[in-house]
């Protein structure tokens, strides 16, 4: 929720918040507007008028206004929540009659890179922008996360180098874990995990491992693929704490001996903390061996 003091400089006289006629960016604008104003939502005609409009054949441009707002730097929750909505809403239409085609895609992929890249829209009429008395010269970026999400939903080309470029950018810190799992959903492989874990910083170490851990594992080569990337991984004698605890924890869950090597590595690691969960963790894998196999 925005609780900074905003100031806007305005060209002209102040915006109406009535609903226009005709069809202007101006016009949905201020329908925006109307609709956040509404005291109920489920009883909202400004909100309904949205939707509908969304739904034509020229609902683009209802999108297109939705995703400006969400690179105002002053955008609320609910007013971003509603430009969200709207564009999934045009999407979904789009998709049901057989429109969403090559280049309704691309345009949806080029507005979220305008959000992601944190370019700045200011409302019609309005020069200049100040929150707390400093001059605003790029979106506040609150929602990367939904329009990610909203590119993995539809399953949008090139969803996956948004996600990862967000990653690498450590613009998104406060929801690291969420960028990672959206980015789990593609992978049928190693390589982004390898190019993680091939570096020596820790926050790099732990993407790669968080990554590993969230992939469909029956999508991978476990013993031929994964098993030596761990390994090397292991073997570093400066491997900082964390990454050696997380992967502790994520080799615990094979409970596979043939992952013991791993587990011996760290065994071995200069951290007494990592050497307990090692040896903890080879503990446990044998017990549950030894469960599985009195089982059958």
């Amino acid at each position: 929720m925005l609780v900074a003091a905003c100031e806007c400089v305005t060209a002209g006289p102040p915006l109406e918040t009535t609903v226009e006629a005709a069809e202007t960016e101006e016009s949905i604008y201020n329908l925006f507007q109307a609709a956040v104003a509404c005291g109920d939502r489920n009883k909202c005609p400004p909100q309904d008028k949205l939707f509908e409009r969304a739904a034509r054949p020229d609902g683009q441009s209802v999108a297109k206004v939705a995703f400006d707002l969400m690179c105002n730097p002053a955008v609320g929750d609910r007013e971003g929540g509603l430009a969200n909505r709207i564009v999934a809403a045009w999407i979904n239409n789009r998709q049901k009659a057989g429109t969403f085609d090559a280049a309704a895609q691309r345009f949806v992929v080029d507005q979220a890179k305008r959000v992601m890249s944190g370019e700045m829209w200011l409302p019609p009429g309005v020069t200049k922008m100040t929150i707390d008395g400093m001059q605003q010269t790029a979106n506040s970026g609150r929602h990367r996360s939904a329009i990610i999400g909203l590119l993995v939903d539809y399953n949008l080309p090139g969803a996956e180098k948004v996600i990862v470029d967000e990653i690498e950018s450590g613009k998104s810190l406060d929801n690291l874990y969420g960028q990672v799992e959206l980015l789990a959903h593609f992978q049928k492989d190693l390589p982004h995990a390898k190019q993680w874990l091939d570096r020596k910083d820790e926050r790099s170490l732990l993407v790669g491992l968080t990554l590993i851990g969230l992939i469909d594992h029956r999508k991978i080569n476990q013993v031929d693929e994964e098993l030596p990337l761990l390994r090397s991984v292991a073997a570093r004698i400066d491997l900082p704490r964390n990454a050696a605890l997380k992967l502790v924890e994520h080799v615990a869950l094979h409970e596979d001996s043939a992952f013991d090597p791993v587990l011996r590595a760290l065994e071995r690691h200069g951290d007494a903390d990592v050497r307990r969960a090692a040896a903890d963790a080879l503990k446990a894998v044998a017990a549950a061996e030894a469960s599985r196999s009195t089982k059958h």
